[in-house]
């Protein structure tokens, strides 16, 4: 299955581009993209310093005709927030729920400290 059929990429929000280079916010320690590129799964520090994950798809903004205006990086949670002591903990999990959602990621990790 390929990234664009993520759940949470809904058809509307299908891009008609090539993503531009993804580039991870301050709080993000590690990522891992997806085979196509479309789709990055983040390890990310929280205030109280557990480890979370998230996803970033790069999609398009349509306007009401369907038209692509618009194309970005966007930041997109699982349904359930994780709260890990540990940054290897965090990794696993974000690999396995990414698995299940059929989303085919390279295998290394890119660590940004």
């Amino acid at each position: 299955m390929d990234s664009t059929e993520r759940p949470f990429m809904n058809p509307f929000m299908l891009p008609d581009l090539e993503p531009e280079p993804y580039r991870p916010g301050p709080e993000v320690v590690a990522w891992l993209p997806a085979m196509d590129g479309r789709v990055v799964v983040e390890i990310f520090r929280r205030s109280n310093d557990a480890y979370g994950f998230r996803y970033n798809a790069w999609v398009a903004w349509r306007d009401g005709g369907g038209e692509a205006r618009k194309h970005s990086w966007w930041e997109n949670h699982p349904v359930t927030a994780v709260f890990c002591p540990e940054q290897e903990i965090a990794r696993k999990i974000a690999v396995e729920d990414a698995r299940n959602a059929g989303v085919e990621l390279e295998n290394t990790w890119r660590s940004v400290v």
